[in-house]
């Protein structure tokens, strides 16, 4: 039964559920919203400061009375372009312009209700978004609702009760010790593919590479310093829809590192560095190579060693692969790619580090293993293939 004026209940499962005011939906009826406390005191603890916020909201004016695009184009280019980089900007408006203007765009603010996002959410997927994609763009256009509302220019945020889809975490695709060889034997034969060999040796990103100039070597202590990244993006300045190449910091804090590199890489930069006309490290006509030049040439070169399928970041993926072959642990490998968590690295790397684990083991069975002839045999066989399964 609930306390009289407090709407406070309790549940058959022995808690205490209060009910607060969160907003009003179209047709003017209230939207309500639940707190959880063990006693009945807990949960009107709760419910004070949620109570207090509504009876806030209702007595204040909201003022902005104009569309989602008004709104979101008003929070991307004056509360947010001074803030974040020029290559976040774009990223940012080019999901708005794409994927939340033409469905959304001409509501007026005011009147988004959860209906209305959850059909938007589901239309996205059912053209064939994946769900890390679709959460990205959700992500950001939650974060300009968020700010709307604590500018007082909304009342609630609709975007609250909105469920999103499974994110599914695609495979990695490496090469095999043997599809490197094949793919390295082509980026020497073939002009231009210098950036192929320096990302199966550093796990650098392709725009990493295209900014690499030789100040960046420190060949006295061989390590390559990771200062910048060059990429193509839509130049949202101009009067018409152009792109514009930037050099800009790497996308995160963890990106800006310092990569030791082998002598094969050593020696194979020196050679290069002996024939320079740029100060760009991968060049082109003097200048620096843009990305969509070095994955054009990398195609190439991919295509005559038999690798149709292998983009360009599948390099990088190689070149963690082989670390971890190698028994790096994780947590360098996670620093040497620039990785913003050793997580991630191993939530992206686990079938890498399973097949690790299993050798480790078949490595136990050989040194400790059992006396038996058979059961020893069986040992062997199974360290061989995970051997070969390391290797092939």
């Amino acid at each position: 039964m609930a306390r009289k004026g407090e709407n406070i209940y309790k549940r058959k499962d022995g808690r205490w559920e209060g009910r607060y005011i969160k907003g009003r939906k179209p047709d003017g009826k209230a939207l309500y919203g639940s707190v959880y406390g063990e006693k009945y005191g807990d949960a009107k603890l709760k419910l004070i400061p949620l109570k207090s916020a509504h009876a806030a909201r209702a007595n204040t004016k909201v003022s902005f009375t104009g569309t989602v695009r008004d709104w979101l184009l008003f929070w991307l280019n004056d509360l947010e372009k001074p803030n974040i980089k020029p290559s976040t900007y774009a990223s940012y408006r080019n999901k708005l312009e794409n994927h939340v203007l033409p469905a959304l765009g001409n509501k007026k603010l005011d009147k988004l209700t959860g209906d209305n996002l959850q059909a938007w959410v589901d239309n996205l997927t059912e053209k064939g978004l994946s769900g890390s994609s679709v959460r990205t763009i959700y992500r950001i256009f939650n974060a300009a609702l968020k700010k709307a509302v604590y500018k007082h220019c909304l009342f609630v945020n609709p975007c609250q009760d909105v469920i999103l889809p499974v994110t599914n975490h695609c495979k990695i695709c490496s090469l095999t010790f043997s599809q490197q060889k094949a793919l390295e034997n082509q980026a020497h034969q073939r002009k231009g593919n210098e950036a192929v060999i320096i990302a199966l040796y550093t796990g650098m990103r392709i725009g990493e590479i295209s900014a690499l100039v030789w100040e960046d070597i420190d060949f006295e202590n061989n390590i390559i310093n990771v200062r910048r990244t060059l990429q193509r993006v839509m130049d949202y300045d101009g009067d018409s829809a152009k792109t514009k190449i930037i050099t800009d910091i790497p996308k995160s804090n963890k990106s800006c590192r310092v990569i030791p590199f082998s002598n094969y890489l050593k020696k194979y930069l020196l050679d290069l560095k002996s024939t320079a006309k740029s100060n760009y490290i991968v060049s082109c006509k003097g200048h620096y190579t843009e990305p969509r030049v070095i994955s054009y040439r990398f195609r190439q070169a991919a295509k005559s060693a038999g690798l149709d399928s292998v983009s360009f970041h599948g390099l990088r993926h190689t070149y963690a692969t082989r670390c971890i072959e190698l028994n790096v642990d994780i947590v360098t490998v996670s620093r040497l790619l620039g990785h913003a968590s050793a997580k991630m690295t191993l939530d992206t790397y686990a079938d890498s580090t399973l097949t690790q684990r299993k050798f480790a083991m078949a490595s136990l069975d050989m040194l400790f293993g059992s006396n038996n002839k058979d059961e020893l045999t069986a040992d062997k066989q199974r360290f061989a293939a995970l051997l070969a399964q390391l290797v092939s």
